[in-house]
């Protein structure tokens, strides 16, 4: 099972970087976010298509490297898990303010990013236990 999840994450964020190197125009709007001028269109392109990118390869080599497997769950829980925080804050603090359907498309991202966590979690209650077969 953490092979098919790194697997999954590996394809996602394939997916979503080359998004977002390929039509950063289109992304960013997506996402609420309005970069401008040349530093806001390297940093979209830099961190939105470029940290995904390198995460894309992270977790690809994590899922294909059975040693790396416990390494790439343990990195991608922490990840999930700060982003799931903050951004069940967000939702919060936008449900409180105005509603909460105003998240836009960052609802469905937020509901994707929880079930990634927690069927991250069940991958990683299902590893062997360190020293077993």
């Amino acid at each position: 099972m953490a092979r098919a999840w790194l697997l999954l994450n590996s394809v996602l964020y394939l997916v979503l970087g080359a998004w977002c190197a390929l039509d950063p125009a289109t992304t960013s709007r997506f996402v609420g976010l309005e970069p401008t001028g040349p530093a806001g269109h390297t940093e979209w392109m830099a961190v939105y298509g470029g940290l995904e990118l390198g995460l894309c390869a992270f977790f690809a080599w994590a899922a294909l490297r059975p040693a790396l497997q416990q390494a790439g769950l343990l990195f991608g829980l922490c990840l999930y898990g700060g982003i799931v925080l903050l951004r069940s804050v967000a939702a919060v603090q936008v449900g409180l303010a105005y509603d909460f359907f105003a998240m836009g498309p960052a609802l469905g991202m937020w509901l994707l990013e929880v079930l990634l966590l927690g069927s991250g979690l069940l991958a990683w209650r299902r590893l062997p236990a360190r020293g077993s077969p």
